[in-house]
């Protein structure tokens, strides 16, 4: 091989490299990856993850609707593939859908799957956590279905709430953060529908938290 030949394949393969780390660093190939990959090999490496620690209790929840459970798969793919791993996954969806033929076998084994006995709104992410979660200190991480979650984000939230009663945030509503005692002097059956400034106004500190790795999923 001539020596020039040699320089340009140094060339390309370094050009490549450059941009396989700018990609890289701005989440791209991540983002590609949760869209592409196989989803049962994150399984099982889910269930090898650490938690947070022996001592708290997260609860990590996604009400999708039923229209959109076909569509979900990257943003499930991305909540496994995360550093941590939480106490429970839960899969929120109307009562009467339980036993629907739609659900997706795959789901039913990464989720506890949760009824909704009644439409809250935005509020069906978190109302019925909040209520079966009520007498405990747990963190409740309610999640967007149409997001793909970067892969440290539920190890950074829940840093950020184990220490505090503030409710967390983004502006751009992609995730909610919150614990049952935020909510504790409320009975949820006396509004038709929570959006999701509701979960903001009524509970005494709330804080924004900007995580920037947080993208749309390509069939949202």
């Amino acid at each position: 091989m001539k020596k020039s030949h040699l320089i340009v394949l140094i060339l390309i393969n370094s050009i490549l490299s450059l941009v396989f780390i700018i990609l890289s660093y701005f989440g791209i190939i991540r983002y590609i990856s949760m869209h592409t990959c196989s989803t049962e090999n994150l399984i099982e490496k889910y269930s090898k993850l650490p938690t947070i620690d022996k001592n708290t209790r997260v609860v990590l929840s996604i009400a999708p609707g039923m229209e959109n459970l076909s569509k979900i798969r990257p943003m499930i793919n991305s909540i496994l593939d995360q550093t941590i791993k939480v106490s429970q996954l839960c899969l929120i969806l109307p009562l009467e859908n339980l036993k629907d033929e739609r659900i997706p076998g795959y789901l039913h084994d990464i989720f506890n799957i949760i009824p909704c006995g009644k439409n809250y709104g935005d509020g069906n992410v978190i109302i019925p956590i909040l209520m079966k979660e009520k007498e405990s200190d747990s963190i409740i991480v309610a999640l967007d279905h149409r997001i793909v979650y970067g892969k440290d984000f539920v190890e950074t939230v829940v840093e950020e709430m184990k220490d505090t009663d503030s409710v967390i945030v983004d502006k751009q509503k992609k995730y909610m953060v919150t614990k049952p005692k935020c909510y504790k002097n409320h009975v949820f059956c006396d509004v038709k529908s929570y959006d999701f400034d509701w979960f903001t106004k009524n509970t005494s500190h709330h804080k924004i938290l900007e995580y920037t790795e947080n993208y749309t999923a390509l069939f949202s």
